[in-house]
């Protein structure tokens, strides 16, 4: 049976996409490994991990400081902690979240008493994710100083990892397409003695679930010492315009958030593939009873017209509509079938049936708009 044990690479890639599609931030797949404020680098596209090339903290960096007017000796461009808060919660499209029933747990000591407690209900055959902490702390670099760094050349190539979470205990989830209903609460067990020096005792936690398929992690400490979640951003390059130039940007309005560096992923993990066809004989159309051809009519001009519904079928090359990627499988299958053949296939799916193809056509056209959006904010050549 499928699982996403066994595609490790593909469950957290999906993971990455669907909570940073929520938040504009980067889930951290390994949050007991520390993902600090102020590394520079870049995402694997294979697995989605964070490569850091560097700190601007390292002494390396110093001459770059002084290039951009910071001194280095001082703090001002050390990270900024913000005020803890109790917890926080996230939940990606297709997941909904629903009251746990304690009445239905009552086997489950101090549920009712849970920090953090709720029914994530996901829907079938689809993937959701869920991503919760505890007393999160958030480390970050100012806006004053964002500004500053963004004429550091060397940056500018770079993604820098400015805002972290930090927090003693997180739970992660990913689902399959079952549509299962998981129940995650966070509980409290027996305090521990407060080191010397310090005040009062600490509750020791720990994460309850009744999950029984998808993928699940989580991680419990009595110190801030997970980092579940994290901010990257990209220096904004600015653009050549003959019109009327756009109001000068400060601070972090310099910087942009990178898209997710690898195509939209299905349901399964799998990346939507781009199909490239050769035939300059191909075709599509949105019609639901007639598929047209290009047809030559002049030296370097051709003419959309009727297609013969005895021709082989053949699915337009490069196009992402719901009627041409449900045709790229159905001629996989079928060399020799007709647009005839496939017109009747088509118009005999039902809304279901058609959903993944819908789904993954709005994959392609997202791929396609992030895709723009990072080349426009692109250096140009």
């Amino acid at each position: 049976m499928w699982t996403w044990l066994t595609h490790e690479s593909n469950a957290q890639r999906k993971f990455i996409e669907l909570i940073f599609d929520r938040t504009g931030k980067y889930p951290n797949w390994d949050p007991p490994s520390e993902i600090p404020v102020g590394s520079f680098g870049l995402i694997d596209k294979d697995t989605g991990n964070f490569f850091p090339k560097g700190s601007i903290y390292s002494n390396d960096f110093q001459p770059y400081l002084l290039s951009a007017g910071i001194d280095p000796k001082s703090d001002e461009h050390h990270p900024k902690d913000c005020p803890e808060e109790s917890e926080f919660t996230t939940w990606s499209k297709n997941v909904k979240r629903i009251e746990l029933k304690v009445e239905s747990h009552t086997g489950v000591p101090g549920i009712a008493e849970a920090s953090i407690k709720g029914t994530w209900q996901v829907k079938k055959g689809a993937t959701g994710a869920v991503l919760l902490m505890n007393k999160p702390r958030i480390k970050n670099i100012t806006a004053d100083v964002l500004g500053k760094l963004a004429s550091i050349e060397l940056l500018q190539s770079m993604h820098l990892v400015t805002k972290v979470f930090y927090c003693p205990a997180f739970s992660m989830y990913l689902s399959d397409k079952s549509g299962e209903n998981i129940s995650i609460a966070l509980l409290a067990s027996a305090p521990v003695v407060a080191p010397v020096g310090t005040a009062g005792a600490m509750a020791e936690m720990k994460w309850w679930s009744d999950t029984q398929a998808g993928l699940a992690r989580n991680g419990c400490k009595t110190e801030h010492c997970f980092t579940p979640l994290y901010e990257l951003l990209h220096v904004r390059h600015r653009r050549n315009r003959r019109a009327t130039p756009s109001p000068e940007r400060t601070g972090e309005q310099l910087w942009v958030a990178p898209p997710i560096p690898w195509a939209p992923l299905d349901e399964d993990g799998q990346e939507v593939p781009v199909y490239i066809n050769e035939d300059t004989d191909s075709s599509d159309s949105e019609e639901e009873n007639a598929w047209v051809s290009e047809v030559p009519v002049q030296s370097g001009k051709k003419k959309r017209g009727p297609t013969n519904p005895n021709n082989l079928f053949k699915p337009s090359s490069g196009s992402t509509t719901t009627r041409n990627l449900c045709g790229i499988e159905w001629q996989a299958q079928r060399k020799t079938g007709t647009v005839a053949e496939f017109t009747a296939h088509w118009n005999g799916l039902t809304p279901q049936q058609r959903e993944p193809y819908v789904t993954r056509s709005k994959l392609a056209d997202t791929a396609k708009a992030n895709a723009a959006e990072f080349a426009a904010n692109s250096p140009s050549t």
